[in-house]
Formats: C-alpha cells, sequence, structure tokens
C-alpha cells in the first residue's frame, strides 16, 4: 500500500491499483493484508465488459448449485469468485473481472482489522 498526496491510499494486487479511502490510510502503515470475498468479485463476460476491463484466464470452475466457485488468473494471481450459475458458463475460458474497492477487508500483518 502507498499513501497518495491527497491523503488517500493505493493498494496493488495482480499487477491491479486501486484507490482506497482516506479513513484506511490513517489506520495503517506501510504493508497490509487485502482480501475481498469471492462473491464480492464481479465477473463478466469479455464482449460485454467496459473496454480496458482487467480479464482474467478461467482455470478451473465447480458448480455448486445455483452457484459457481471460479479459480481465476489475474495477471500470475489466484484468486476465487462465485457467481450465479449461468448455462454458458462453462465454455468460458477468459472474462473480466470488477473489484470495489468498497468491499475490500485491510488487515495488518498481525491480522488486526483495519479501518
Amino acid at each position: 500500500m502507498r499513501t497518495q498526496a491527497s491523503g488517500g491510499a493505493e493498494a496493488h494486487l495482480a499487477g491491479l491499483t486501486f484507490e482506497l479511502p482516506q479513513k484506511t490510510a490513517t489506520s495503517c502503515d506501510g504493508t497490509v493484508l487485502l482480501g475481498i470475498r469471492p462473491e464480492d468479485i464481479g465477473v463478466f463476460k469479455v464482449e460485454s465488459a467496459e473496454p480496458g476491463a482487467q480479464t482474467a484466464r478461467v482455470i478451473d470452475m465447480e458448480p455448486l448449485g445455483n452457484r459457481t466457485t471460479l479459480i481465476l488468473d489475474i495477471n500470475g494471481f489466484q484468486m476465487t469468485a462465485s457467481v450465479e450459475t449461468e448455462d454458458d458458463l462453462h465454455s468460458l475460458s477468459a472474462v473480466a473481472v470488477e473489484m470495489e474497492p468498497s468491499r475490500f477487508h485491510l488487515f495488518s500483518c498481525a491480522g488486526q482489522r483495519l479501518g
């Protein structure tokens, strides 16, 4: 995590940069652990994504009733996403992903929740 001149902070994950709220920047100093729940990772078909959207390779998927768990590779970093099951999901080898920084969970290196 890097503090910005504006008082906010940046988090770097899988080659992506996310702006974090100012409250987060004042809560921690330096390295933090960043987590996001699998259901909070937005997954879209590449062709329906916004221009410049981050793409991920689908490594594996496991249907679990009305949800499907996807194992994704984003710039060499593996993440797990959970999405509603769709009929044509199994034909996808790549998807576009979206992560909203407000859904991140930050922890100190000692495991204490921040912010």
